[in-house]
């Protein structure tokens, strides 16, 4: 007696749908990889711009802590290897605004004036954040 031929399907996978499966996924986890860098990149940056501006502010409340502020410029690095540099330089009131604030007969003792921090860290010019104030103090 005849009798028909029986087929089986066995599972598994084709090695094309093997190759297309690890494929996609060497190109997921390539986008991924490169998000996670780009985070890093970027979670770095700010944490250098937040210390900068720490930094900043910091220099600046050492010369409020002083009345007296010496004109000109210094500069300095920070344990972490931020660099910095003030410029003190005398701030000229318009003279319309001068004649409102100051009373010529009785001279104030103290000045404005002009501070500029610069707090920069790596090569790049854009890598520095700048603190400007204005200030009273009396000439060291």
């Amino acid at each position: 007696m005849w009798r028909p031929r029986q087929t089986t399907h066995e599972g598994g996978f084709t090695l094309l749908e093997t190759l297309v499966a690890l494929a996609i996924l060497a190109l997921t986890l390539t986008t991924v990889y490169q998000i996670i860098g780009w985070t890093l990149q970027r979670s770095a940056q700010q944490r250098h711009r937040d210390r900068a501006w720490l930094t900043a502010q910091s220099l600046l409340n050492q010369l409020r802590g002083d009345s007296s502020l010496k004109i000109g410029r210094s500069s300095g690095q920070t344990p972490q290897g931020e660099r910095w540099r003030s410029e003190i330089e005398p701030y000229v009131l318009p003279s319309d605004a001068a004649d409102s604030y100051f009373d010529p007969v009785q001279p104030s003792t103290f000045q404005p004036f002009q501070v500029r921090i610069v707090v920069s860290w790596g090569p790049s010019p854009s890598r520095q954040v700048e603190l400007r104030s204005v200030e009273l103090g009396t000439v060291k």
